[in-house]
């Protein structure tokens, strides 16, 4: 793949992570501050926003590429290392949807008798939901893995090119 593509592939992955995953951390907070309490809410605000650190500096990383401004020693550490973190919450996430796609009805009969739903809602098909989840789960691992596995490469593109000059 030629770097022009792949920096435009994660251009568009990092922003879409960008985005889900300040979505993520904006229902934590507000179902920190409301409902779970905030100390109960701190793991999944930090595990989230490694995947919004992680896509923001893939976006210094292109904007360094695309206009040759050098690239912050701490933008290249948090590719690396909040990469890794980015990528093992993917990997959670896509076993958790293997599981509530392979398990869906199971766990819907069993939300069934620990849930009480509103008369509304008694014909709600749960094991679709699931379904629909652990499709949700697999495609935003895949997208978390797919930009962090592109910006690796195009992090050590950059140093190569770098050394060449």
């Amino acid at each position: 793949m030629q770097v022009k593509k792949i920096v435009q592939l994660s251009a568009i992955l990092s922003w879409l992570n960008l985005v889900i995953g300040s979505v993520l951390v904006f229902s934590a907070v507000v179902s920190g501050l409301f409902f779970i309490g905030l100390a109960n809410a701190i793991t999944p605000i930090v595990m989230w926003g490694s995947i919004i650190l992680h896509s923001y500096a893939a976006i210094q990383l292109r904007k360094s590429i695309i206009t040759s401004v050098p690239l912050n020693k701490q933008t290249a550490v948090g590719i690396r290392f909040i990469g890794y973190i980015a990528m093992f919450i993917a990997l959670l996430w896509a076993g958790s949807g293997i599981l509530l796609i392979q398990h869906a009805k199971e766990l819907a009969q069993q939300l069934a008798k620990q849930i009480q739903l509103p008369p509304e809602y008694k014909n709600m098909d749960m094991s679709k939901l699931s379904r629909a989840m652990g499709i949700f789960f697999l495609l935003l691992s895949i997208s978390v893995i797919s930009n962090v596995i592109l910006n690796f490469r195009l992090l050590r593109w950059y140093y190569l090119s770098r050394q060449e000059e």
